[in-house]
């Protein structure tokens, strides 16, 4: 699927010398405000023989979930999933409705999920590339991600554009356990040998995007047509003189591929508006670029001069859109799809350059299919032979569609894709959506002014089948439950969770209306209360968690739903009743529930409310809450009428500006510091008993040791710090600068280096480096020699006590870590900020008050080389925790009045000085549950 081609590549470098914004880029959300994780892969799914693996990159934005909401997951195209994180508008913008967390997974071969790093595009390399081991990855990704967020019950819509959209479709049909439902748009999933496909149907779009009835000069397409034929006669000379080529045209064919790949992604990219999605961000297209290029073609023109002038500047609208462009630089070969070429000479995923074209029917000249060239070439360039039934033989083609479920095929008529894609779901239990203005999966991108109605109308559509999905799994689960366990047990089945749910919903259901005797527990009240909460039966949850049994132990999850829904229906009174039981029960809420009360508190002007809430966070001694949280709490507190609300700042000795007043200190206890020790043990251990062992050697060394160090250092990370580049490389002379800083303020520091940085020779693990000129060692990393200089600065501080050495195998992170929760407990320099996985092992709020307290974040600035190209030690800054924790403490003042530091952003850098009523004495006491206004006992 020509999605960009490298002759683009050439356009978009001239094009940075003027870039061009595009309208609301910098409103919408982007991978910033995601969490990335990296999760572990089989290589080979389907071979049980090796346990090879590698890391594929997922970003999780999970701000609007909460248990019980769905999940939303981006199936990752053929490219960088980052331009799907910031393109895919249609989840971005209707998660908070639907309370949704967005999963986005990047393909295995694409962006950063390289299984063999820059090694990874060998012929030889690329066996395990198909859609079939994307598909697995993208069930595991879930698994794990749902994991991790505790959300193994969440219900899952996958979403996908072109390709992800027919991975969506497919992971709906292959593994529908993942996904209750898919919206697969502009998905060519009908594209295929076996399905009764026509190629030729592809350029009929182009071309039908070209005339009137797409909105172009009614001439354009005969003109094309006919400058086409007169490039073929041609004098190469002129071909060159007019469309300005890089070097002679050698071979005209060459040529008009140019122009037809112009053609071909301007009519993908026949947005409404200007857009940048097809250039990966370099320069926009103009609104409408076919349009804009048939103004060239517009008009009578006369002579071969004119149809090349005129078809010459038609192009330039795609390539030259800068206006920078110098020459033209002509396509090598008919595939310029780089690794896509061997999904398609394997299983023919689509590749519009080799779709026939008749001339007659389309714009273009002649060109037959020609299945031959094809797989010489495949044979030629992989040793492979495309399989051409491969994939309809797998799914079924139309058959195939007609027995899916739950899955919303969305086309646009400006699309040439949808010539592949599924215009009519012939009486299965999908949808379909025609978009009549829309280009290549216009409606899963973000809202914009100049949405024509039908994009806006599709839009409507699929959010609405989505809705309807989970309304009919709410009500269905429930009627069909005991058949369904019947004929499953029947069967010998295994259930999942969700039918085993379903199953104790009816039990509970009956057990509480007293028809038969069967004894319930929490998981029926739970399972009972949510489906409740989920069919916005409030009070009839209420019901359901008033009348508990004692010895029921309610959980977390039993109340979660029922408190986020009270909160958000305004009915607070009856929030503030379940978050008493929660709390009677010890159930500790989760800091969106907190932050969802106190918003509901606000709304209702409760200011006593809120200053009970605030003071029961402020009791908790918590390691405070995130940013997001924070903006949201604070303005909460700014829109009470009682509330007096300052924002100030707090100096570095922990007193605040406004008030006067000192804030205590975080960090951990003596009692939690040896928790912590003890789960870094058990992390060590989990990968073998060696490294636990090695790692309590060097807590034993540490307190052993007569220095009482203050200062420890990640010392690969800070010699890699701003190494990300051609010439990158592990630089000890950074380490130095920055322990030399350190020591000059005073500190005792100690540095922590893996033993393969302590030679003469060292991995050079910078990433942008490029690899495939120097393997020198196992596995594609080149090396590099230490200088001199280096060894010296490694040998100095051994020598004097100031280093350890990491054992090879160990992981070098759980050492200065342990360092910090030493017995001299020393500040930890390093940057790394991709430890996603360390809060989940070590526990959120320890992680969090922890890194707070004892973590240094750095920088370094150099400067020029001076006349004799010495280059001088670099500038060395350092972001130094506070003397205060981060989170909201209290103080009480005279007059029954309290006050509130509140910080306004997660660092710690601005804050909030709010002044409430006290709380009144209604608010302190506990809430007791009104039964007889909810429900009446049986006798």
């Amino acid at each position: 699927m020509r999605m960009l081609p490298s002759v683009l590549l050439v356009a978009c470098v001239a094009a940075r010398r003027r870039p061009v914004a595009v309208p609301r880029l910098g409103t919408h959300p982007t991978s910033a405000n995601c969490t990335l994780h990296r999760v572990s892969q089989n290589l080979d799914h389907f071979d049980f023989t090796t346990n090879a693996t590698f890391e594929q990159r997922v970003f999780v934005h999970a701000d609007h979930w909460s248990p019980g909401g769905p999940i939303f997951v981006y199936c990752g195209n053929e490219d960088d999933v980052t331009l799907y994180v910031n393109a895919t508008g249609l989840m971005w913008e209707h998660a908070a409705a639907f309370g949704a967390m967005l999963v986005f997974v990047e393909h295995r071969y694409y962006g950063e999920t390289l299984p063999f790093g820059a090694a990874s595009f060998e012929p030889g390399r690329l066996r395990y590339l198909s859609h079939e081991q994307a598909l697995a990855d993208l069930v595991n990704a879930l698994r794990r991600i749902k994991a991790t967020y505790g959300a193994e019950n969440a219900k899952t819509v996958a979403f996908g554009g072109s390709y992800g959209g027919m991975l969506a479709a497919w992971l709906r049909m292959k593994y529908p356990a993942a996904v209750v439902g898919a919206v697969a748009a502009s998905a060519p999933i009908l594209a295929f040998d076996g399905d009764g496909f026509d190629g030729e149907a592809y350029w009929e779009v182009v071309t039908r995007d070209a005339t009137a009835a797409a909105g172009a000069a009614p001439a354009c397409a005969a003109n094309v047509r006919e400058a086409f034929s007169a490039l073929f006669r041609a004098d190469r000379d002129d071909l060159s003189r007019i469309f300005r080529t890089c070097g002679p045209v050698a071979d005209r064919s060459r040529l008009a591929l140019l122009a037809l790949f112009a053609f071909d992604t301007m009519a993908m990219g026949n947005y409404p508006y200007e857009s940048t999605y097809l250039t990966h961000g370099e320069v926009a297209l103009p609104a409408f670029p076919v349009r804009a290029a048939c103004e060239h073609l517009a008009g009578p023109l006369d002579g071969d001069e004119a149809l090349l002038a005129a078809l010459a500047a038609a192009a330039g609208v795609f390539y030259n859109a800068s206006g920078a462009l110098a020459c033209n630089e002509l396509p090598a070969d008919v595939e310029e799809d780089g690794i896509w070429d061997w999904q398609y000479c394997t299983e023919t995923l689509p590749q519009e350059t080799y779709f026939p074209r008749d001339g007659v029917r389309d714009m273009f000249w002649p060109a037959p299919a020609n299945d031959s060239w094809v797989d010489a070439h495949c044979e030629a360039k992989y040793g492979v032979a495309p399989r051409r039934r491969w994939i309809a033989d797998s799914y079924g083609g139309r058959a195939g569609v007609a027995a899916a479920t739950n899955i919303v095929f969305s086309n646009g008529a400006l699309d040439p894709w949808s010539a592949g894609g599924v215009a009519d779901a012939a009486g299965g239990a999908t949808e379909t959506v025609r978009i009549d203005l829309g280009a290549h999966h216009l409606d899963l991108m973000f809202a914009h002014p100049d949405d024509p109605p039908c994009v806006v109308a599709a839009r409507a559509a699929e959010l609405a089948a989505v809705r309807e999905l989970f309304d009919s799994l709410k009500k269905n689960d429930h009627q069909r439950t005991l058949s369904t366990y019947a004929e499953a047990r029947s069967a010998r089945a295994r259930l999942n969770v969700h039918c085993y749910n379903g199953i104790l919903h009816v039990l509970a259901d009956r057990g509480l209306n007293g028809e038969n005797r069967v004894g319930v527990n929490e998981a029926s009240y739970t399972a009972l209360a949510r489906s409740h909460v989920a069919a916005g039966a409030l009070d009839d949850a209420l019901d359901v968690v008033a009348t508990r049994l004692e010895d029921a132990s309610p959980k977390l999850r039993t109340y979660a739903p029922l408190v986020a829904a009270l909160c958000a229906a305004d009915r607070v009174r009856d929030a503030r009743t379940v978050w008493a039981a929660m709390a009677a029960g010890g159930v500790a809420p989760t800091d969106e529930l907190y932050v969802a009360l106190l918003e509901a508190l606000a709304r209702s002007g409760d200011a006593a409310g809120c200053a009970a809430c605030l003071r029961e966070r402020a009791a908790a001694d918590d390691a405070g809450l995130a940013a997001a949280h924070l903006t949201r709490v604070s303005a909460a507190l700014r829109s009470l009428p009682d509330a007096t609300c300052e924002a100030t700042t707090v100096d570095d000795d922990g007193t605040c500006r406004v008030s006067g007043r000192t804030l205590p200190t975080g960090g951990l206890d003596g009692r939690e510091r040896a928790q912590f020790r003890e789960r870094l043990l058990d992390v060590a251990n989990a990968t073998s008993e060696r490294d636990r062992r090695e790692l309590a050697a060097f807590g034993a060394w540490l307190e052993d040791h007569p220095y009482a160090f203050t200062a420890v250092l990640d010392g690969p990370n800070v010699a890699y710090l701003n190494q990300n580049f051609e010439h990158g490389k592990f630089r000890v002379r950074q380490l130095q600068a920055v322990a030399g800083h350190l020591e000059a303020a005073g500190h005792v520091v100690l540095v922590v280096l893996p033993a393969k940085y302590c030679e003469a020779v060292v991995p050079n693990h910078s990433k942008r480096r490029p690899r495939a000129a120097a393997r020198d060692e196992p596995g594609g990393t080149p090396l590099q020699e230490l200088e001199d200089s280096e060894l010296a600065a490694i040998k100095a501080w051994a020598e004097r006590g100031a280093l350890y050495v990491v054992p090879r195998g160990c992981h070098d992170d759980l050492y200065w870590m342990l360092a910090t929760v030493s017995r001299d407990q020393p500040l930890a320099v390093s940057n790394d900020k991709t430890r996603d996985h360390w809060p989940k092992l070590i526990g959120e709020a320890q992680y969090r008050r922890w890194a707070t307290r004892s973590v240094v974040n750095f920088g370094l600035g150099y400067a020029e080389p001076d006349d004799a190209g010495d280059e001088p030690p670099p500038d060395v800054r350092l972001d130094l925790p506070k003397a205060y924790a981060a989170r909201i403490h209290e103080a009480r003042l005279p007059g029954g009045r309290v006050s509130f530091h509140v910080p306004d952003r997660d660092d710690g850098g601005a804050w909030l000085l709010a002044t409430l009523p006290a709380a009144d004495e209604e608010a302190r006491r506990p809430v007791v549950w009104p039964w007889d206004r909810w429900y009446e006992k049986p006798c």
